[in-house]
């Protein structure tokens, strides 16, 4: 950590940094120290709930303001972090379905990928990091029996991630 906040300080020194944003509890300490020492403005995202304890929760830094990918989650911040309301701003974590329709040319990657097009398809899409990956690997392990229920089922999982090559074995 001390070597993370050393080289954190000297890149916002030199390249005059006027904003940071971070994602991570660690990354969040680090930058908020930064910022209570340099006075830039610091924001967090907020995508999961952490485990609380008065430790932890002493070492969690928010930010001036916090995005949280959904309502649960910015209840959460106010609950368990006295986040004022007003600090918090709710962005939807989700897909676009206008731009990922089913009425958009998908040939292309159809053909890419060497998928049916009659196919019928699950197309799951997140990060692949052990963290994260649950849902993966639970439609991995469902997919026999989807494929017994659904017919020409083609399953596709895209993302990356340190869980990655585990999935694509299974």
């Amino acid at each position: 950590m001390r070597k993370s906040y050393a080289i954190l300080e000297k890149v916002i020194k030199e390249k005059k940094i006027e904003l940071v944003h971070s994602h991570t509890r660690i990354s969040s300490f680090i930058c908020d120290k930064l910022h209570r020492k340099y006075k830039f403005p610091f924001v967090t995202t907020a995508h999961w709930t952490f485990k609380v304890t008065p430790l932890l929760k002493k070492m969690t830094s928010w930010g001036e303001n916090v995005v949280a990918v959904s309502e649960d989650i910015k209840e959460y911040l106010i609950n368990n972090y006295n986040i004022p309301e007003e600090n918090i701003f709710v962005t939807v974590n989700g897909i676009d379905t206008e731009k990922f329709s089913k009425d958009i040319d998908s040939t292309k990657i159809q053909e890419e990928f060497k998928l049916e097009k009659s196919s019928q398809r699950i197309v799951y899409i997140s990060r692949l990091d052990e963290s994260r990956a649950l849902v993966a690997k639970q439609l991995v392990n469902i997919s026999e029996r989807l494929n017994e229920k659904i017919d020409n089922l083609e399953i596709v999982i895209v993302g990356g991630g340190d869980v990655f090559d585990e999935i694509k074995a299974a």
